[in-house]
């Protein structure tokens, strides 16, 4: 069934298609088109942008809210005292304090 498979993924680059479908199913059961430069399945590309988009988020999250409660130790008010509880804002969105 390779040969198939290659077949259509040249017939799909003589075409000048971006991408083919294949009979046989990608090696997670995915049966749907494939990337003709390199064969690989749209929808495993799909699910890999997932997982990988939300680990970053999740990354760039707690990097937000450790830089937030370094940041809560320095913000002052009129007489030069720490406030604990002090609202930080990064980005337009709120950050939780932990300290507070």
């Amino acid at each position: 069934m390779t040969i198939n498979n290659d077949s259509a993924r040249r017939k799909a680059e003589l075409a000048g298609a971006k991408t083919y479908t294949s009979e046989n199913p990608c090696a997670r059961g995915h049966t749907g088109p494939r990337r003709t430069q390199c064969g690989s399945c749209l929808e495993c590309r799909r699910e890999n942008q997932v997982i990988y988009l939300s680990k970053r988020l999740a990354k760039e999250e707690a990097a937000d809210i450790k830089f937030a409660n370094d940041v809560s130790d320095r913000v002052c008010d009129i007489d030069h005292k720490i406030i604990p509880g002090a609202r930080v804002f990064l980005m337009g969105r709120e950050v939780p304090n932990e300290r507070s």
